[in-house]
């Protein structure tokens, strides 16, 4: 029996659907646990004001990564394997990355004293500016490196680097801190800067034939820009909501009440992670095993691993994080949809989806949490993501019925 499990085993591990997965999903949770340490850290060794005005340092360099994507993360995973012209493809999609990073940076910085007056002490710089724009571009250039990996089917290294920022941040809190809050936020930034630095660094051994000096373009360049572009609305609107929530919430609630929604928010955020890198590797290895086939698989996947471990921590927790906890699998299936509309090239279908979770979620919060308080975060998102996910099951056609898989640019 030992013997048959452990083929089984090594059978499941060898399928690169699930291999990738599993390592990306380490990673995550690599990112995510030094993370929650390093905010514990920073909360014994400085005051509140320091840590909150590090953390919405940090917090700004997250909002401007996200605002300047382009799409281009999911373009990577998309194309970063069956490109033709490989090195071509990853370093037009770096350099556009790291252009628009700076320009974020510097228009942020130069607009800071209007719409984040409490950042601008520490933004007003040459240097300061500098290094907000480093911070950016690592940010940036961490998430694109990492989908390239894991598209090329070394999770691994990207799990390895990962583990570098993260053992990073920690190791540098306790020096930089007395800087203030600027000494917080460079703590957690400069360290995935220079772990994506290492991570570029090596790609010449991890793929074949690349050149940092490769900018030629090519129809898989055009390709990559046309397939992110056309799924950048989309991808605007998926992380709407996690950006604009907390936002909604703190406007509506007390203080107590908003301490309760944060720490119930963070955790379920967790939880939504499982999901969202599965989706993401049914994107990479649907565009050579088809959008159909890597959809199921991955949506049977994710599954196995969510409802288990969704039950057992809705029974645990409390009715607020019951609800953000339950919501990751009705979420599942709304992400993994929305990746195989993405092979299929049915762009406004994804970005009408992704845009109706979005107004929906926003929407019954806003409602429920007037007519309920604190408990109707939960229940809204809770309603939001099963709502949508009733709406990807009946608009899939059946077996029977369905089209040949297609996958365009």
């Amino acid at each position: 029996m030992t013997g048959i499990a452990g083929r089984r085993i090594a059978g499941h591990l060898a399928d690169q659907l699930y291999r990738q997965s599993y390592l990306m999903l380490a990673g995550t949770a690599v990112s995510a646990s030094t993370g929650l340490v390093f905010w514990v850290l920073a909360a014994h060794l400085a005051a509140p004001d320091t840590v909150g005005l590090g953390a919405g340092l940090v917090a700004s360099v997250s909002f401007l990564s996200y605002l300047t994507s382009l799409a281009l993360p999911y373009g990577m995973l998309r194309y970063a394997r069956t490109a033709t012209h490989v090195a071509g493809l990853i370093n037009a999609a770096l350099c556009c990355s790291a252009v628009t990073s700076v320009l974020a940076a510097v228009v942020f910085a130069a607009g800071s004293a209007r719409w984040a007056p409490k950042l601008h002490g520490f933004l007003d710089g040459g240097a300061d500016i500098a290094l907000f724009a480093v911070a950016g571009t690592g940010t940036a250039l961490g998430l694109l490196v990492d989908n390239a990996l894991a598209a090329r089917r070394h999770g691994g290294v990207a799990l390895a680097r990962n583990a570098i920022a993260g053992v990073g941040k920690l190791v540098l809190l306790p020096f930089l801190v007395h800087l203030g809050p600027i000494g917080v936020y460079l703590s957690m930034t400069l360290p995935m800067a220079a772990s994506t630095a290492a991570a570029v660094a090596v790609l010449p051994r991890l793929v074949p034939g690349y050149s940092f000096r490769d900018l030629r373009p090519s129809p898989d360049v055009f390709a990559l820009f046309g397939f992110s572009l056309r799924n950048f609305p989309a991808a605007l609107a998926s992380g709407a909501p996690t950006f604009l929530l907390p936002v909604i919430v703190v406007s509506l609630l007390d203080a107590r009440e908003n301490a309760f929604f944060y720490v119930a928010w963070s955790v379920g955020q967790v939880a939504q992670l499982v999901p969202s890198v599965v989706a993401n590797m049914a994107l990479s290895e649907g565009a050579t095993e088809g959008a159909v086939r890597s959809a199921a698989r991955a949506e049977r996947f994710v599954l196995a691993l969510l409802v288990p471990a969704c039950a057992v921590g809705g029974l645990m927790a409390g009715p607020l994080l019951r609800c953000f906890v339950v919501a990751a699998v009705p979420w599942a299936v709304v992400l993994v949809s929305q990746s195989r509309l993405r092979l299929e090239g049915r762009y406004r279908e994804v970005t009408a989806l992704t845009l109706s979770f979005c107004l929906l979620s926003l929407g019954l919060v806003l409602v429920l949490v007037r007519l309920l308080g604190l408990p109707g975060t939960g229940l809204g998102w809770l309603a939001a993501a099963t709502l949508t996910a009733l709406v990807v099951y009946a608009r899939r056609p059946s077996r029977r019925g369905a089209a040949p898989p297609t996958i365009t640019p």
